[in-house]
């Protein structure tokens, strides 16, 4: 009686699992719990208890369980990965590679393969296989690359095959968060690059300040303080004249006529340097024409000009806008294109105002063109940004540059 109290309090039981197989042809897990009973000699056999146990439904469960939990750590290192911003982009799509394969039902024959605008990043060991599952990576609305999950050899087909439903679920959320990873860290590169321009930018614009300042002075010095000099000692001598009782000549009248004639000239021109006053007076129609022919003095291009309708009415300060990014892009014809002709294509066309410069000059390589190191290009293109407008480029060695400028009218 106490062998059976033993064995029936389990202290005798052995557990085996066992697979058995249906007639349907399903395969079941049945646990077996068995004892042996002995007589007190230990050799003659008295009894034997078994009983069975499907298990099937557990074991699943468990192996669900398993699966989950290896997802779950997957996706809590490609969470990690992507919020360790000092180690760059590259190092957290090759740490996606690597937590992938562990993920999966069958590591042991499983790779993972991350595409990246043409880049591949594959995990340790890639090996090719015939069973696949892939996500595309989307940055913004754009699919731009994708992962991928492959068994180098044939896995049970159970379930719904190689892969499970939530295998490829997260593959599709790891291939989201990729995507998400990438456009932040390509906005920091992109605000960092913008904040360096910037600064860049405001460092110019200070230079340009103190040079325009300087320019100024020397103007000021050179042409309307001699030009004011020269009329102070006019004016004393006659005055010294009149003293004397001597009127002044009609010939000396005169020379102090033309002189206040030319200090008023030059008055006008230097504030027309600070401020484009034939802005207010004709237009920028007006002001483009005024200044091709400012040009046509110093220089020996030929300017075409082409207006594609009348005028629109712009506020001043898209006027002004357009006017100085004008005089800046036909600055850099004078001084770098080496050009002998240059055309000007001006105009509302629907509702924007463009404004195309082409020139036959030397040309130059279009990445050199946008370096993001060209602050006469940041500035206009800073010019244009309030208001929505754009500044686009065409250009190739030997074939000459066209800056188009576009601006909405409102």
């Amino acid at each position: 009686m106490m062998l059976i109290r033993e064995t029936l309090s389990g202290e005798r039981w052995e557990s085996v699992e066992v697979p058995i197989l249906k007639s349907d042809g399903s395969v079941r897990t049945v646990l077996w719990n068995s004892a042996t009973i002995f007589a007190p000699d230990g050799k003659t056999l008295v009894a034997t208890i078994a009983q069975g146990q499907d298990i099937t439904e557990r074991k699943r469960s468990e192996r669900e369980n398993a699966e989950r939990q290896k997802e779950l750590e997957c996706l809590y290192e490609v969470a990690r990965a992507a919020q360790e911003k000092e180690q760059g982009l590259d190092t957290f799509l090759r740490s996606v590679t690597a937590a992938l394969p562990p993920a999966l039902q069958y590591p042991a024959v499983a790779s993972a393969r991350l595409v990246l605008d043409g880049q591949e990043y594959l995990s340790h060991g890639y090996r090719e296989g015939r069973w696949k599952q892939s996500a595309a990576i989307r940055v913004g609305r754009e699919e731009c690359g994708y992962v991928e999950v492959t068994y180098s050899e044939p896995t049970p087909e159970e379930y719904e095959g190689p892969f499970l439903l939530q295998e490829r679920k997260l593959l599709d959320a790891v291939a989201v968060r990729v995507g998400i990873t990438v456009e932040r860290v390509r906005a920091e590169e992109k605000l960092q690059v913008t904040g360096e321009q910037m600064r860049r930018l405001a460092q110019r614009v200070e230079e340009v300040r103190e040079e325009e300042r300087a320019s100024l002075a020397r103007e000021l010095h050179d042409t309307a303080g001699q030009a004011i000099t020269a009329l102070k000692l006019d004016v004393s001598r006659i005055m010294k004249r009149l003293e004397q009782g001597q009127a002044p000549t009609p010939k000396e009248l005169g020379a102090l006529n033309g002189l206040l004639d030319r200090t008023a000239d030059e008055v006008r021109h230097i504030s027309s340097e600070l401020r484009p006053g034939v802005l207010d007076d004709i237009g920028l129609d007006g002001a483009i024409e005024w200044q091709i022919d400012e040009l046509k003095k110093r220089t020996d291009l030929v300017f075409i000009v082409c207006p594609t309708s009348e005028e629109s009415q712009l506020d001043y300060a898209r006027r002004t806008a357009l006017f100085r990014i004008f005089q800046e892009l036909l600055t850099n014809v004078v001084r770098h294109a080496g050009a002998r002709s240059v055309r000007i294509v001006r105009g509302r066309v629907g509702d924007v105002y463009t404004l195309t410069i082409a020139d036959d000059g030397s040309g130059v390589d279009l990445e050199k063109l946008e370096d993001s190191s060209s602050i006469g290009i940041i500035g206009m293109r800073e010019r244009l940004r309030p208001y929505g407008g754009e500044l686009r480029y065409d250009s190739a060695p030997g074939k000459g540059t066209t800056a188009r400028v576009v601006m909405p009218v409102e």
